[in-house]
């Protein structure tokens, strides 16, 4: 289905008609580097575990907040907003149009499409990559929700978006080219995206008293390996919000190996924001994979080949978790 992008316009559920009212009301979080950040993660998590399509919502509204925050941009008013930047930023592009800019092209993967305002658009430009902020109640916008088959994440108005000469205004352009990628915040929303796989486990894994097929020891020691694990996981979120708080230059312990300076680099620093959510990204999967793995031995396969909000959740998470780029994540991290 592709239609002019009317957004809020279309059917949604409950759940997602009250974030964006909340987001149109002026929701936020508190901004990674800035203290709290531990308390950011938490609230993206608790949302993610409460409906993993409205925690995707927003995790994408409250990024680009954060992000027009480092830009020195004041977000839209009543805007409820979205960053779509996966997939390459020649998909789509800004050209000049006589004495205006105009964006054309395509971008896939576009969360909230059919629902938000306005999004954080990545594009190519003649300068490079950039940034633009584009209100999608604009002629020109045309949304095709018909490409999302899957049952996972169906709420969240995942869609691909066609630009066909949408002006572009110059004060929508947010930040300097190759600004986007090249912050350190960057990498702190890498590390809010982990915390929203944690509460879609939570979800999921909340459900196993209820599925158990047995009672035995090794049923319980089954649901301690998911408690160990899942104990872990707040851990390694709490000190990555702690890191990414510290202030700049401060000396830590560990590191990983002679001639490594590990983490005690700059806090503040690309560099350094990028082991730390590179490292927490890939232990955090490593440690929600060990307790899925004991929950689906636990429930077997009739849970959720008879339970189509099992199985959604389920496929969430697996989808979620294909985020990482696994061995070529642990490459980057080993680099100097």
């Amino acid at each position: 289905m592709s239609y002019q992008a009317q957004p809020g316009a279309r059917n949604v559920t409950p759940a997602v008609r009250s974030f964006l009212r909340d987001a149109r009301r002026g929701l936020s979080l508190p901004i990674p580097g800035h203290g709290n950040t531990p308390e950011r993660f938490r609230a993206l998590r608790g949302e993610a575990a409460k409906d993993a399509s409205v925690g995707r919502l927003f995790e994408a509204h409250t990024d680009a907040i954060t992000i027009l925050f480092e830009a020195s941009m004041p977000p839209p008013p009543m805007t409820a907003l979205a960053v779509w930047a996966s997939g390459p930023a020649k998909s789509s592009f800004v050209e000049k149009d006589g004495g205006r800019f105009v964006l054309n092209g395509r971008r896939a993967f576009c969360g909230g499409a059919s629902v938000v305002d306005a999004a954080l658009v990545i594009t190519d430009s003649p300068e490079g990559e950039r940034l633009i902020l584009v209100d999608l109640r604009q002629p020109g916008v045309i949304v095709d929700s018909g490409v999302w088959k899957a049952e996972a994440f169906r709420d969240a108005g995942i869609s691909t978006v066609h630009f066909t000469n949408v002006e572009v205004g110059p004060d929508a352009f947010v930040g300097p080219p190759g600004w986007y990628g090249s912050r350190p915040g960057f990498w702190y929303g890498a590390v809010g995206v982990a915390a929203m796989w944690a509460g879609i486990s939570d979800s999921l894994l909340a459900r196993l008293p209820g599925l158990r097929r047995y009672n035995d020891d090794i049923s319980d020691a089954a649901t301690g390996s998911i408690e160990a694990s899942m104990w872990a996981v707040s851990a390694l979120l709490d000190q990555a919000g702690t890191q990414i708080d510290a202030p700049p230059d401060t000396e830590r312990t560990g590191g990983f190996g002679p001639g490594r300076d590990g983490w005690s680099r700059d806090t503040h620093g690309f560099e350094s924001a990028k082991t730390i959510a590179l490292a927490c990204r890939h232990t955090v999967r490593l440690l929600l994979e060990s307790a899925i793995s004991a929950f689906d031995e636990e429930v077997g396969p009739a849970a959720v080949a008879f339970d189509p909000e099992l199985a959604r959740a389920r496929a969430e998470l697996t989808m979620s978790l294909a985020q990482t780029h696994r061995a070529r994540d642990l490459v980057a991290l080993a680099q100097p």
